[in-house]
Formats: structure tokens, sequence, C-alpha cells
């Protein structure tokens, strides 16, 4: 599989973010500077950042269709793996 472009996933997520979420489209927006600023061989961090501001706004356990959504973004796992996983994980099977 080839390397995806962080800002391509960035720009994706952002199309999903509910607008209101103004915080967190602000650090999706840091994030795709971030990466914009770095070499391609340097932004592995960049991909951390996204992680953490994933973590931070969606946490460890998704609720919302799209929260689910983001995540399948970001891992290339189908929403329903993600659901099916949530959901074990929690014991709500």
């Amino acid at each position: 599989m080839a390397d995806r472009e962080i800002t391509d996933v960035v720009d994706q997520i952002k199309t999903l973010v509910p607008q209101d979420k103004i915080e967190f489209i602000g650090r999706l927006d840091w994030v795709y500077q971030d990466a914009c600023c770095r070499p391609p061989e340097d932004r592995r961090r960049s991909w951390e950042y996204l992680q953490q501001c994933l973590l931070k706004f969606i946490g460890l356990y998704p609720n919302e269709d799209w929260q689910f959504q983001v995540l399948s973004v970001f891992s290339t796992v189908t929403v329903e793996e993600i659901k099916e996983d949530v959901a074990r994980l929690t014991g709500a099977v």
C-alpha cells in the first residue's frame, strides 16, 4: 500500500466534522499547516499530532456516526469494524 498524504487525510476528516466543533477544526487546520511545513521524510510527526488531536476530540470510544467515519478515514478500517471493536471493548456487545 502506498503511503497516504496526511494533508489529503486531514482534508477528508474536515469534511466529516460538524461545523460547530470549532476547536477541533482549528486543531485540524494546525496539523495541516504543520504537515505542509515539513519535508516528506519528517511527516511522521504530523501523523502523531493528528492522532493526538483525534484522541483529544473523539477519545478512545467514539459514539457518534461522524466520529466513526473520522476514525475510519484515519485508520482505513471500515466503520463497521470500528463499531464492532468499540462494542466489544466497552462490553456493549
